[in-house]
């Protein structure tokens, strides 16, 4: 079965437990503030680990189809870079 999960691309491999936020980022208006809140979790994930789909719905309680969408607005943008991770 293959499990989705994202690497955040900021330059370095993972996060590290916090995340700084960009200036660009907060100016980007084509990001939503719900688009923007996942990009800093993803951002924020601790060394080592990478924030899977049903981290992010859980966290902010979405539906799986919601939480696609903006992950897919963030990978057009740029943002992230999201591949499948064999369970």
């Amino acid at each position: 079965m293959q499990v989705e999960k994202i690497i955040y691309k900021n330059g370095e491999e993972e996060g590290h437990g916090h995340a700084r936020i960009e200036h660009v980022w907060i100016n980007d208006k084509n990001l939503s503030i719900s688009a923007l809140s996942v990009l800093v979790f993803i951002a924020s994930q601790p060394q080592g680990k990478i924030a899977k789909l049903s981290d992010i719905e859980k966290r902010f309680k979405l539906s799986r189809s919601a939480v696609q969408r903006y992950l897919l607005k963030l990978e057009d943008l740029g943002y992230i870079k999201r591949c499948k991770e064999k369970e």
